[in-house]
């Protein structure tokens, strides 16, 4: 089902990227109080800067990850597709700790503690297909390709008042 919709073997790669892109704005909202370290308090006009900063770097560099995994897939070539996504879950994860070390306004505490568990969770399911593919096995990594693609569109929806371009994914780019 999910072959016929988006197209075979290209839903893993682009929902990696999606839900890359989408964990690392996740991860930069989802940190401390801002103006920690000089005693004012952080609000989104100066937090949305910094963390873009760390989502673009991030984002130039998962989409390099991620290119030809969804082809490697589709030719067989599982080992390959594996290693690449383990690669993106493991810059996504450190992406997270860059993020998450930006103090965070207090009024969007909450909000962003939310959206950076969607990062989590997302780093997670790239994981998830990287052990699949390394199996030697490809079945079921389109249903955790359909579940990443769920957490941007939950991530974006989270963060929207934020206006972010680079912390934020399009969808539609990866489907």
């Amino acid at each position: 089902m999910f072959k016929a919709r988006y197209g075979a073997g290209k839903a893993g790669t682009r929902s990696c990227r999606a839900v890359t892109a989408v964990f690392l704005a996740v991860a930069a909202m989802a940190s401390s109080p801002v103006g920690a370290a000089n005693g004012e308090a952080t609000t989104r006009a100066t937090y949305v800067p910094r963390a873009e900063a760390i989502c673009h770097a991030a984002t130039v560099h998962h989409q390099t990850a991620l290119r030809g995994v969804a082809e490697m897939v589709q030719s067989h070539e599982l080992t390959a597709a594996a290693k690449r996504l383990r690669s993106a879950s493991r810059a996504l994860r450190q992406t997270i700790s860059r993020l998450a070390a930006i103090p965070r306004p207090p009024a969007d505490r909450q909000r962003l503690t939310q959206w950076f568990s969607y990062g989590q969770a997302g780093a997670g399911l790239l994981q998830q297909m990287a052990r699949r593919l390394a199996s030697g096995s490809s079945a079921g990594v389109s249903a955790m390709a359909n579940r990443l693609l769920r957490y941007v569109r939950r991530a974006n929806a989270t963060v929207v008042g934020f206006e972010f371009h680079y912390c934020r994914i399009d969808p539609a780019n990866f489907t």
